[in-house]
C-alpha cells in the first residue's frame, strides 16, 4: 500500500515535475514569445516610424510633384502662348518677306543688286544649241593682218579692271538707278527660250545680257561732270550701224549708172591698167566689225573707242580657250600647221589643233579691225566667254588678251554670300571697265592715222604669210623650252623683241608704198586720157604735173619716205565758214562780202574791196595744197555725222586767204558721181549760193585722205557750207534767226521746201533724192537750200509754158506729200548731212 502510495506520490511528483518543467518550458516559451513580440513590436514601431517617414516623404514628394505639375502646366501654357506668338511672328515675317520680295522685284535696284540680277537672271540663262544643230561656217581671215605674239593682258587683269569699276561704284553708290528684278527675270526667260547656235543668236544674247546692262551702268558716269572730264567723254554707245564705219573704196558697190559709163571706158583700156581695173571689180568687198563702241567727246563729235565681233559659242570652246590664249606663239604655230598641210593621226590632238585654229582666226579677225580702224582696244563676244584685246601702238606685232569666263570667275554664289569682289567679275562689270579704259586712248585720225597705218603695214603679215623668223623662233622654243623670248616678255612698249632683224622695217616699208603709188598714178593718168567728158576733166584742180610724175628716186626711197612723213603735219581749220555771198563773189569775180566772218583775211594788203584771187587760182591752190598734204587745214567731219553711204564731208581752209568751205569726198574708186554732180551744178549755176551751194570745182588727192577703216578719199568736190538740217537747226537754237524759224516753222516749212524745189525744177533738174537730210536751212539766205545731186537727172529743155505746167503739177504732188507730214506735226529727222 505504502509502495503503492509511494508510487503514487512518486508519480505525482513526477507529474508535478513534469508539470513544472512544462510550465517552466511554457514560461520560457512565453518569455521568448514575449521577447519576440517585444522585438516584433519594436520592429513594427520602427517600421511604422519608417512608414510614417516614408509617408511624410511621399507626401512631400506628392506636394513637390503637384508643384511641378502646376509649374509644368504653367510652362505649357506659356509655351502655347509663345508658340502662338511665334506663329503670328512667322506669319508676319513671311508676309513681310513676300511684300519685300515683291517690292524688290518691282523697285529700282542698286549697282550691286543689278549686276547680281544680270549675272544670275540674264547671263546664266544662255542655252547653247546642240553642236549638230549649230552653224558650220568658218571665220574668213584671208588677207587679214595677224599678230606675231599673243601675250596675257596682265595690267587689265590685275589693276585696270578693278580701278575703273571702282569709279563706277563710287558714282552709283547705293542709289537705286537700275531696272527692277522683275524686268531682268522677264528678259532672262526670253533669252532661255532661244538656244544659241550661231552668231546671230549670240548677237541677240549679248545685246540683252551684256551690252544693254553696260549702257545702263555707264549712264551715271556721263551724268557726273568730273568723270566726263576725266575720261574726256560724255557718252558711249554700242553701234552696228554701217554709217559708223568707213569702208575702203574698192569694196563700195557701184551704181547702175556708173557701170554703164564704165564699160566703154574699160574696153578701151589695155595693158597693166586693164588688169588693175579688173582686179578692182573681182576683189571681194571688205568686211566691217559686227559692232563698235562709239564715244561722244566733250565737243560733241564722235569717234570709235573699240571694235568687237560676235562668235558662235561652239567656235570658241571653253575647254580649249584659256590654254590656247596662254600660248605666246599661238599664231606662228597655227600658221606653220596651215602652211605645212600636215594631218595628225591622233583624233584628240587633231581636235585640239582645230580648236586653236578657230581661236586664232577669231582673234585675227578682230585684230585686223583694230589695225585698220587704228583703235587700241577690241573684244570678242562668244556667249559663254569674252576675250578683251589690246594693242600697244608702239609694238603692233603683239596682241594682249584677257579671257573672261564669268561662270568660272563669279562661281555659284548665292544672294547670301554675294560680295563686292564677285560683282566686278560679272560680264557686264568687266565690259564696263573695259569701255572706260578704252576711252583713255584717243582715236587716231588724219596724219596720225596715216602714219600708224603705214607703220602697221610695214610691221605686220597677212594670214597664211609667215613672219620671217617664225621658223627659227618655233625651233628655238622646241629645243629650249621655255624660250627667253616667250616666257618673260613684259606688257607694253617696254618690250622689244630681239628676234626681229634690224633691216626688217626697211624692207617691209618699201614694198607696199611703191606699189600703191604706182597703181594710183596709172589710174589717174588713164582717167585723164580716157575721161568721159573732156571739158569736165579740165575742171579738176591740177598742179605741176611734172612734179607728180617725177616721184622719189629709187636710190633714196628711205630718205624720201621719211621726208614725206615729215611733211604730213596736221592742222584743223579754225575759222568759221565763209558766207554764200562771199564764195559766190569769189566765183563771179564780185566784191568781197562784208558780212563774211573771214573778210579781213580775204582783203589784200592794199585793203581793196575785191577778192585777192579768182576762182581758177582758188581751185589750183586748193588742189596743190591737198596734193602736198591732205591733212593740213583739212578735217574730215565724219565724227560729226557728216557722212553718207559713199561719201564724207570735209572742212577746209585755204591759208593765207582765209577761205573756209567744205569738200565732198567720195569713197568710190572713181570720181564719176562727183563729175556727174558737177554737171548738175553747172546746170544750176544761176541759183548757186541762193538755192544750192556754190560749186568751186573738183580736187584730186594723190596720197588720199585716210579714214578709220582704211578707206581713202582721192577725189573731192569743193563747195560752200549750206548749214544744218532744219530739224537740227531748230533743236540746237543755232543762228540768229533760229527763234523766228521755230515760231514760223509749222506754217512756212512746206512753202519753203516747195519754193526751193520749184527753183531747182525750173532750171531743168530733177533732184531724184529729196528728203530731209538733203534740205538744209541757211540763215544767211533765210531759206531752204538743197544739196546732194549725185542722183539728179537733167531734163530736156522745154518751152516756158510746158515747163510751168509740168513744174506746177510736180510741185503740187510733192507739196501734198509734204503736207501730210506737216499735218502730222512731224517729219523725218535725219541727223547726218547726206553727202
Amino acid at each position: 500500500m505504502s509502495d503503492h502510495l509511494r508510487e503514487i506520490e512518486r508519480l505525482q511528483r513526477e507529474n508535478e515535475e513534469l508539470r513544472r518543467e512544462k510550465e517552466e518550458a511554457e514560461a520560457r516559451e512565453e518569455a521568448e514569445r514575449r521577447e519576440k513580440e517585444a522585438e516584433r513590436r519594436e520592429k513594427e514601431a520602427e517600421r511604422r516610424e519608417k512608414e510614417a517617414e516614408r509617408r511624410e516623404k511621399e507626401a512631400e514628394r506628392r506636394e513637390k510633384e503637384a508643384e511641378r505639375r502646376e509649374k509644368e502646366a504653367e510652362r505649357r501654357e506659356k509655351e502655347a502662348e509663345r508658340r502662338e506668338k511665334e506663329a503670328e511672328r512667322r506669319e508676319k515675317e513671311e508676309a513681310k518677306a513676300r511684300e519685300e520680295a515683291e517690292r524688290r522685284k518691282n523697285q529700282r535696284t542698286t549697282l550691286e543688286e543689278y549686276l547680281y540680277n544680270c549675272h544670275f537672271h540674264l547671263y546664266k540663262k544662255l542655252a547653247l544649241a546642240d553642236k549638230f544643230k549649230s552653224s558650220t561656217g568658218f571665220t574668213k581671215v584671208e588677207g587679214k593682218y595677224y599678230p606675231k605674239w599673243l601675250r596675257p593682258w596682265t595690267s587689265f587683269t590685275n589693276t585696270q579692271r578693278q580701278d575703273h569699276f571702282e569709279a563706277i561704284s563710287r558714282v552709283c553708290g547705293e542709289r537705286r538707278l537700275f531696272h527692277q528684278e522683275s524686268t531682268t527675270r522677264d528678259l532672262g526667260t526670253t533669252i532661255h527660250r532661244k538656244r544659241a547656235g550661231n552668231e546671230n543668236a549670240v548677237d541677240h544674247f549679248e545685246k540683252l545680257a551684256v551690252e544693254d546692262p553696260v549702257w545702263e551702268i555707264l549712264r551715271p558716269v556721263w551724268d557726273d561732270e568730273g568723270l566726263c572730264k576725266e575720261y574726256r567723254c560724255m557718252g558711249l554707245r554700242f553701234s552696228n550701224n554701217i554709217r559708223d564705219f568707213t569702208q575702203p573704196s574698192d569694196g563700195v558697190l557701184v551704181g547702175e549708172e556708173d557701170l554703164s559709163e564704165e564699160r566703154p571706158e574699160r574696153r578701151r583700156r589695155t595693158g597693166p591698167n586693164k588688169r588693175v581695173a579688173s582686179e578692182q571689180r573681182v576683189r571681194p568687198p571688205p568686211t566691217k566689225p559686227d559692232g563698235a563702241g562709239v564715244r561722244t567727246r566733250l565737243g560733241g563729235d564722235e569717234s570709235l573707242a573699240f571694235v568687237y565681233d560676235y562668235k558662235a559659242a561652239h567656235k570658241v570652246a571653253l575647254e580649249c580657250l584659256k590654254p590656247a590664249v596662254a600660248k605666246e606663239t599661238l599664231f606662228m604655230e597655227v600658221m606653220e600647221r596651215i602652211n605645212s598641210n600636215k594631218s595628225l593621226s591622233d583624233a584628240e590632238l587633231r581636235g585640239q589643233d582645230r580648236a586653236e585654229e578657230l581661236v586664232a582666226m577669231a582673234l585675227t579677225q578682230v585684230f585686223d579691225y583694230m589695225v585698220r580702224y587704228e583703235v587700241a582696244y577690241g573684244y570678242i563676244a562668244a556667249g559663254a566667254s569674252l576675250l578683251f584685246l589690246h594693242i600697244d601702238r608702239a609694238n603692233p606685232q603683239a596682241l594682249y588678251c584677257h579671257p573672261c569666263v564669268p561662270d568660272e570667275d563669279v562661281g555659284e554664289a548665292s544672294d547670301g554670300d554675294w560680295t563686292d569682289d564677285k560683282v566686278s567679275y560679272t560680264a557686264a562689270a568687266q565690259l564696263a571697265s573695259f569701255c572706260l579704259l578704252s576711252l583713255r586712248s584717243e582715236a587716231l585720225k588724219g596724219a596720225s592715222l596715216d602714219a600708224a597705218s603705214r607703220k602697221a603695214e610695214a610691221a605686220l603679215k597677212k594670214w597664211r604669210e609667215p613672219y620671217d623668223d617664225a621658223a627659227r623662233l618655233l625651233g628655238a622654243e622646241d629645243t629650249n623650252s621655255p624660250s627667253a623670248s616667250s616666257s618673260q616678255a613684259t606688257e607694253g612698249s617696254e618690250f622689244m623683241s630681239n628676234a626681229v632683224p634690224a633691216s626688217r622695217e626697211v624692207s617691209l616699208r618699201s614694198r607696199p608704198s611703191c606699189r600703191s603709188t604706182a597703181v594710183l598714178r596709172r589710174d589717174e593718168a588713164d582717167e585723164e586720157d580716157d575721161g568721159p567728158n573732156g571739158d569736165l576733166s579740165r575742171s579738176w584742180a591740177r598742179t605741176d604735173v611734172s612734179k607728180r610724175k617725177e616721184g622719189p628716186s629709187s636710190g633714196s626711197s628711205e630718205g624720201g619716205e621719211e621726208e614725206e612723213d615729215a611733211e604730213m603735219s596736221e592742222s584743223a581749220p579754225a575759222k568759221q565758214y565763209c558766207t554764200q555771198a562771199c564764195l559766190l563773189g569769189l566765183k563771179r569775180g564780185l566784191d568781197l562780202d562784208s558780212n563774211c566772218p573771214n573778210v579781213l583775211s580775204h582783203r589784200s594788203a592794199e585793203g581793196g574791196t575785191r577778192h585777192p584771187i579768182d576762182a581758177h587760182e582758188f581751185a589750183r591752190l586748193v588742189g596743190e595744197r591737198l596734193r602736198k598734204n591732205p591733212y593740213r587745214d583739212c578735217e574730215a567731219l565724219d565724227g560729226w555725222g557728216k557722212m553718207g553711204a559713199t561719201g564724207v564731208l570735209f572742212k577746209l581752209e585755204l591759208a593765207p586767204y582765209g577761205y573756209t568751205f567744205v569738200g565732198k569726198g567720195t569713197l568710190l574708186p572713181h570720181p564719176r558721181r562727183l563729175e556727174h554732180e558737177s554737171r548738175i551744178y553747172a546746170r544750176l549755176d544761176r541759183i548757186q549760193g541762193e538755192v544750192v551751194p556754190v560749186h568751186l570745182g573738183l580736187a584730186r588727192l594723190d596720197r588720199g585722205y585716210i579714214l578709220p577703216g582704211g578707206a581713202r578719199v582721192f577725189h573731192m568736190m569743193l563747195m560752200s557750207w549750206c548749214g544744218e538740217t532744219m530739224a537740227n537747226t531748230v533743236a540746237a537754237g543755232a543762228g540768229a534767226g533760229a527763234a523766228d524759224l521755230a515760231a514760223d516753222l509749222a506754217a512756212d516749212l512746206a512753202a519753203e521746201v516747195r519754193r526751193s524745189s520749184q527753183a531747182v525744177w525750173a532750171e531743168g533738174v530733177d533732184h531724184g533724192d529729196e528728203r530731209e537730210a538733203n534740205r538744209l536751212w541757211n540763215d544767211e539766205r533765210r531759206r531752204v537750200m538743197l544739196i546732194d545731186f549725185d542722183r539728179a537727172t537733167l531734163r530736156p529743155n522745154l518751152k516756158h509754158n510746158q515747163l510751168v505746167k509740168v513744174s506746177g503739177k510736180k510741185r503740187k504732188r510733192q507739196g501734198d506729200e509734204f503736207g501730210n507730214y506737216d499735218r502730222k506735226r512731224g517729219f523725218r529727222q535725219y541727223h547726218l548731212q547726206s553727202v
